[in-house]
């Protein structure tokens, strides 16, 4: 058995990815657990993940690549999801209040995020920090690989998953396709996510309190947005730490 990752930052559209593929390959899910049996999640699975047979599966991983990876030598490709790391700062404070995290502002959580790079717990959870992530992934040239911008899942979805289903040598049907991508919708996995929001094991760790208090694992799905609210110095300062990156991965905001 082999393994094509889905593999991205926290934060950065991987759920999504999921959804959508789950959907084209299998249907409409009855529940968020109907996509995590399919399409399993590296960190929930870890060393269980059942590689008996032949063919080939789709694992979730928000591990940097290297040789400590679950499962390095039956990796046979990767699609990467991409996302500007500003959106990725504000919807990791989103899932760190959803998760109870004792950040006391925003502030203080983006100057934390600027500072080593992306959500220090993560680092020692092999997320490691945003720059890092990406560079591990996006320099595996020997690998086949599909690099999907999150903007890209947004704006043009068509195009997008298309990009992904031939990447992953599938037959592209428009209506699939279509269905496919309605049936991935924000509105349609924060309905499910509303659906399941005190029960166990699903892909959605939020809660109904936590919902009450504004916080979503399906959250608003921003893009382009700024640090500017909190003061135009903070903006600056993660223009400064992060732009020779955002611009080298072609991102001019």
């Amino acid at each position: 058995m082999q393994i094509i990752w889905i593999a991205s930052y926290p934060r950065s559209g991987n759920t999504w990815m999921r959804f959508f593929l789950y959907h084209y390959l299998w249907g409409q899910p009855d529940s968020s657990e109907a996509v995590a049996n399919r399409i399993p999640d590296i960190h929930k699975t870890g060393n269980t993940l059942n590689m008996r047979g032949e063919g080939t599966l789709l694992v979730k991983t928000h591990d940097l690549m290297d040789e400590m990876h679950w499962y390095h030598q039956q990796t046979q490709g990767f699609i990467y999801i991409l996302r500007h790391p500003k959106d990725v700062l504000l919807s990791c404070y989103n899932f760190c209040q959803m998760e109870g995290d004792a950040y006391p502002s925003l502030e203080s959580f983006a100057e934390q995020f600027i500072r080593t790079g992306g959500v220090p717990k993560w680092h020692i959870m092999r997320a490691d920090n945003w720059l890092r992530h990406v560079e591990s992934w996006l320099s595996l040239k020997n690998y086949p690989h599909a690099m999907i911008r999150y903007e890209d899942m947004l704006k043009r979805p068509e195009k997008a998953f298309e990009q992904v289903l031939k990447f992953l040598g599938l037959e592209v049907d428009q209506q699939r396709l279509e269905a496919a991508i309605e049936g991935s919708s924000f509105s349609r996995m924060k309905q499910m996510e509303m659906k399941e929001r005190n029960e166990q094991g699903t892909i959605f760790t939020s809660d109904h309190s936590s919902i009450e208090k504004g916080h979503r694992f399906v959250n608003q799905g921003a893009s382009k947005q700024s640090l500017a609210s909190l003061s135009k110095e903070m903006d600056a300062l993660f223009n400064q730490r992060f732009g020779e990156a955002m611009t080298a991965l072609g991102y001019d905001w």
